[in-house]
């Protein structure tokens, strides 16, 4: 008997962290969930001291998937159809260290991964491998009352978790919100302290059958424990191995040891009342020839013979397991009743105490052993059939569904699922019209056997809840009756994806069941749901794919079969739209679902850079360039690699790139060389210095307009070929301005004299000058190399000192006249008045005005009266110029223009009147199908008074027929959404404005209107659309002399002169009506 209400202070050393919820070793958390996927995500947290226990579990009828603690280390278990793995957290590290730890099980068709904390393990299961099958839902820290052998029942959880999440679906949630029937046993909603609990802090003992369990085997002659108790009679503290046993216990309020084996006992009593609802310290102490008792510091020496000291594996305080002891009563009440397994033989084992009123008799009947030997005869016992009453057999008319050992089983030991069989059993009055079939044969009867198969299927039509009444038979005998519960429910449809497609012009794209995917309500996939076209696409096809020859053919229907399979696709034949679409309706059996659309949106393809870093060479002539450093794809969809095509723009300087074969400028690579590092950067020859070169390229892509880049190579120098230059001090080349001078051996940085024959090549050539940059301190480089049996190269960097002199006089750029509101201010700006210098060191802040005459205003620096200011301060906008209402409108700012050397005269005209606000007319060529960017050059606007850009404002007012104006969004999918009709001149002066032509015309306008305070003007924007053709030279096919006679002519023919163009038309008349089209 263990005691009610005891308090120990053991002297044993756990901590925890408080979370969420807790488990106590026989508490559980179920979540019912049948599903079958290719997936599996598991994450959840636990902390815990047990190196033994059941973190999460799931179960199918032959799947199943175990995450367990098993001596400390972490073990996934995975089976899917026949197919087993297991994973293993790392060998040296433990987990049951009372730290919390992160647990991510992923899980993606045959790849699955393990993390815990920051270790990954990794396995793959064979590729023909299906879904995981759940049918008996997930557990959570134990298996309650659900058994299965191949996992230890025993091991529950005790400890903390958090954060449970299993496919996505939060467990803790549904349990603390007790939705969806989810089942939590003897859990509480936070970390409890009594995880965290030290030698320090007490326990109690709550109910008769509390105990604690522990298997630790070591030997411990030392026992300490403070207790607090009423119960006179309860146990304290047994230790248990093969042979050996030490037990403390309290009988009649006082203490009581025993240790040693059946036949060698030692029992040793305490007189003092312990009893008594107050804290007692016990102390016992062990040795070879004594055993001292302490309670409460008095002293019981007990003299007695230590052999052997035991270690003792298994340990209960405060109680033991009830079903481990029973007390005789009475004889008669005792009865063996066998549990009908196909077992012959059993026996028992008793163990017996005899016992005279609690006194204790001879040694001799103090404990008896015995076996009781049981013989069973066998009998034929008959079938039984149950169906699991808390399912119901869900039918959806008119689809067959399968009958499995989930909705009805059968048990006969003594029989082979071959030899039961059912046979279904019709009422007296037949209400349903359902039927049992095998392979779509009706059938009245089927064996067990052809259950387990699954080959089993029910069917009917009718609309209604009713019973199946069933029986199996084993040949011999018949079991009972049983009615098997079944609703019939209405065939539904359920959409699951219609997402639509995203596609490019004169494309076709795969429709997928991610695109377009409907579900029904029934169990049984194995039928086709049918879509049915009702309106088809305007600029495309629907297209599925043949078996027999692979080819593409045009449909109006499809089924969920051929989606699955990638058999569908959309392609895209004539115009080029924004959008199309096709209307379908959804067909299963009788069922017509409504009209839905399937959306396709267009975009444009373009390249972009993935990769594009700097090729780091270190002392190799020879290296790879991988897509590691330079990859571009196509997005929004990938091309094939194939046909991403580099040109070389302009080859390296110091080296060459080559892949079969040297490459020189307008050679080609191609993505996938770069992909499977068949492109090399190689060096002329072995270089001894460090240096930067770079390989200029464009890259085209069908359908991609083309796109320059820059590959930059940083070379560094091996160590051991610096060793072999000499350096020196090298001197700068002093030059004057216009001037030469030589160059000699001192001014490289290296000694040259071991060398017998060089060639230098000048690298990076001077802008200015034909050796040198004409500038206040200029540098080129050189390259230096020998004759190629030397294999010597280097590259050096010659510094140049340039004396500049000012020889030139500043010019005018600009031409234009003033307009300003009569009596107001006018900001001068850099597009109205701009003077510049050839001479390199003078700078727009040297360029000075200075005023001799105005005939009708004055200038102002800010708000400052001034007669001289300069061309940096008009460059920033601070200088303007106010009209003086009392002189004339049109006037002439006369001035003077110097650089500090050299001075000229010009002047500024200025036009005063009233405010306007005026829009010129323009026209623009373009491309068919391609846009432009609307400007300030093309968009030109006059007004004489200053305002923001963003308050002058444009709405259009006839919006392009063949086109449309947008912003930014060109290069990417084209939406509705960027689409303009207003807009101010900062879009303008941004750039961000843009006409695209979205159909085959020659001609296109835009009518605005702008309006800026009270003042508006219109204008209409003209664009003149040319096709390709138009903008690609003429082929010269034939270009031959022609002779002929002094005086005499010839006929110039095709054969002497021919010009073509690469693109041709075919030009039709029309019949009946006077019109030309051009196709």
């Amino acid at each position: 008997m263990s005691c009610f209400i005891i308090s120990l202070l053991l002297f044993l050393s756990y901590t925890a962290s408080a979370y969420k919820v807790s488990f106590f070793g026989e508490s559980y958390i179920n979540m019912p969930l049948q599903e079958a996927k290719l997936s599996t995500n598991i994450k959840l947290k636990f902390k815990t001291k047990y190196q033994n226990s059941l973190l999460l579990a799931t179960f199918g009828r032959l799947d199943s998937c175990v995450l367990q603690l098993l001596s400390g280390k972490l073990r996934l278990s995975m089976k899917v159809s026949s197919h087993s793995i297991e994973l293993y957290s790392p060998l040296n590290h433990i987990f049951n260290d009372d730290q919390w730890h992160d647990v991510s099980v992923f899980r993606y068709e045959s790849n699955i991964t393990l993390q815990i904390d920051s270790y990954f393990e990794r396995q793959f299961l064979p590729p023909s491998v299906g879904s995981l099958n759940i049918h008996f839902g997930v557990y959570i820290g134990g298996l309650g009352d659900f058994s299965i052998n191949s996992i230890n029942s025993k091991f529950y959880f005790r400890g903390c978790m958090s954060d449970i999440y299993f496919n996505s679906i939060n467990v803790l949630k549904r349990a603390k919100e007790n939705a969806l029937f989810v089942i939590s046993k003897y859990i509480s909603w936070t970390c409890e302290e009594e995880f965290d609990v030290n030698e320090e802090k007490s326990i109690s003992f709550l109910k008769n059958d509390s105990y604690v369990f522990a298997e630790f085997s070591q030997i411990i002659d030392h026992y300490s424990l403070d207790i607090k108790t009423i119960e006179p009679d309860c146990t304290l503290i047994v230790g248990i191995n093969a042979q050996y046993i030490i037990l403390l216990e309290i009988i009649h309020g006082s203490l009581k040891l025993t240790f040693g084996t059946d036949s060698s006992k030692q029992i040793f009593f305490s007189d003092i009342l312990i009893s008594n609802g107050h804290w007692h310290s016990i102390k016992i102490d062990l040795n070879s020839t004594s055993i001292i008792i302490s309670i409460d510091d008095q002293l019981t020496i007990n003299e007695y013979k230590n052999e052997i000291q035991m270690k003792y594996s298994d340990w209960y305080i405060g109680g033991i397991p009830e079903e481990n002891y029973k007390k005789i009563r009475s004889i008669q009440n005792i009865k063996y009743i066998h549990n009908g397994k196909e077992v012959y033989v059993d026996q028992i084992i008793f163990d017996l105490s005899f016992f005279v009123n609690d006194e204790k008799l001879n040694s001799i009947l103090e404990n008896i052993r015995f076996i009781l030997h049981i013989n069973i005869t066998p009998v034929n016992d008959p079938p039984q059939i149950y169906y699991t009453k808390n399912k119901i057999f869900m039918l959806v008319e008119n689809i067959a569904e399968l009958l499995t050992t989930d909705y009805i089983r059968v048990e006969d030991t003594d029989s082979t699922p071959e030899s039961l069989i059912y046979k279904v059993i019709s009422p007296k009055i037949k209400t349903i019209s359902g039927n049992f079939e095998i392979n779509e044969h009706f059938v009245d009867s089927f064996s067990h056997k052809d259950v387990l198969d699954k080959r089993v299927h029910y069917i009917v039509s009718n609309d209604k809840r009713f019973e199946i009444f069933l029986e199996v038979s084993d040949g011999v005998k018949t079991s009972p009756i049983v009615a098997l519960p079944v609703l019939l429910k209405p065939l539904q449809l359920k959409m699951v994806n219609n997402t639509g497609l995203v596609v490019s012009h004169v494309s076709a794209t795969i429709i997928s069941h991610s695109n377009l995917s409907f579900t029904t309500n029934s169990f049984n996939k194995s039928f086709d749901i049918f879509y049915n076209i009702i309106v088809q696409p305007q600029s495309g096809l629907i297209e599925r794919k043949r078996i027999i020859d692979d080819m593409w053919i045009e449909v109006r229907s499809f089924t969920n079969r051929q989606l699955d399979a990638g058999q569908i696709r959309y392609k895209h034949v004539n115009g080029t739209p924004f959008q199309d679409e096709f209307k379908f309706i959804v067909k299963c059996f009788s069922f017509v679902s409504q009209i839905f659309d399937f959306r396709i949106k267009f975009t444009k393809f373009h390249l972009t850079v993935e990769n594009e870093k700097e090729l780091i060479i270190k002392g190799k002539k020879y290296t790879h360039i991988s897509s590691n450093i330079l990859k571009y794809r196509t997005v929004p969809q990938e091309i094939d690699s194939n046909t991403i095509i580099y040109m070389i723009m302009k080859s390296p300087t110091y080296g060459y790139i080559k892949t079969d074969k040297i490459l020189k400028e307008k050679d080609q690579f191609t993505q996938d060389d770069l992909n499977n590092n068949r492109v090399t950067y190689a060096l002329h020859q072995t270089t001894y210095s460090n240096f930067t070169d770079k390989l200029i390229y464009s890259i085209n892509a069908l359908k991609c307009r083309e796109v320059n880049g820059t590959l930059l190579i940083n070379y560094e120098v091996d160590e051991s070929l610096k060793l072999e230059n000499i350096f020196r001090t090298h001197e700068k080349i002093q030059v004057e301005e216009g001037g030469q001078a030589t160059i000699s051996r001192i001014n490289f940085p290296i000694f040259l004299n071991k060398f017998h024959k060089l060639n230098f090549l000048v690298s990076t050539k001077p802008k200015h000058g034909i050796i040198c940059k004409i500038y206040i301190y200029d540098n080129f480089e050189v390259l230096i190399s020998s004759k190629t049996e030397k294999d010597f190269q280097y590259i050096a960097s010659i510094e140049v000192d340039v004396k500049l002199i000012n020889d030139n006089e500043p010019f005018r750029t600009t031409n234009k006249s003033l307009s300003v509101v009569k009596g107001q201010k006018k900001i001068i700006t850099k597009d109205t008045l701009t003077y510049e210098d050839h001479d390199l060191n003078v700078f727009a802040k040297d360029i000075v005005y200075r005023i001799l005459s105005i005939s009708n205003g004055d200038i102002y620096l800010r708000d400052t009266l001034v007669t001289e200011f300069s061309q940096e301060e008009i460059n920033i906008n601070v200088v303007s110029f106010k009209h003086n209402e009392r002189k004339p409108d049109i006037g002439e700012i006369l001035f003077a223009v110097s650089d500090g050397f050299h001075e000229i005269n010009g002047f500024l005209i200025t036009e005063a009147s009233n405010e306007f606000i005026k829009l010129s007319e323009n026209s623009k060529s373009i491309q068919q199908g391609t846009s432009v960017i609307l400007n300030e050059d093309f968009l030109a606007l006059s007004i004489n008074f200053d305002i923001h850009p963003t308050l002058i404002k444009y709405k259009v007012i006839s919006e392009p027929i063949f086109g449309k104006l947008y912003k930014n969004n060109i290069n990417q999918s084209i939406d509705d959404n960027f689409i303009v009709t207003d807009f101010t001149q900062y879009d303008i002066h941004s750039k961000n404005l843009q006409y695209l032509n979205i159909n085959q015309t020659f001609h296109d306008s835009v009518r605005l209107r702008v309006k800026c305070n009270e003042l508006q003007a219109e204008t209409t924007l003209n664009f003149h659309i040319y096709p390709p053709s138009y903008w690609n030279a003429l082929i010269i096919k034939n270009n031959r002399d022609v002779y002929v006679e002094q005086g005499n002519s010839v006929n110039i023919t095709n054969f002497e002169l021919e010009v073509n163009s690469m693109f041709s038309f075919f030009i039709t008349l029309l019949k009946y009506f006077n019109k030309t089209i051009l196709i």
